[in-house]
């Protein structure tokens, strides 16, 4: 169980660098996120692999995720390498001017 509010990065973040072994089966969960990535853009929750097989299996569930601050500021980036099985589910949003899913 987590609380994180007001930085100006992402709440949580699941990253998988280049070279690394395969990143597999994580999970965040029971987590708040209150008006994170206000500056940087990059997500209340992040997602991100830099290699070609790099990440399999992430679970992202039962959060709640409130970005009221700023327009545009996205609640998940997902980008980079190649990401498979990658759950995002029964989690709850409270939003204005925001971009959902990026």
């Amino acid at each position: 169980y987590n609380y994180s509010y007001d930085n100006d990065g992402p709440g949580y973040e699941l990253c998988q660098f280049q070279g690394a072994r395969q990143f597999r089966n994580n999970t965040i969960r029971w987590n708040i996120s209150q008006n994170d990535s206000v500056s940087v853009g990059l997500g209340a929750f992040s997602i991100w692999s830099g290699m070609a097989d790099g990440m399999t299996g992430a679970y992202i569930y039962d959060n709640t995720i409130y970005v009221l601050n700023g327009p545009g500021v996205r609640v998940f980036v997902s980008g980079g390498g190649t990401m498979t099985n990658v759950n995002i589910n029964n989690n709850i949003f409270v939003t204005r001017n925001t971009t959902m899913v990026e």
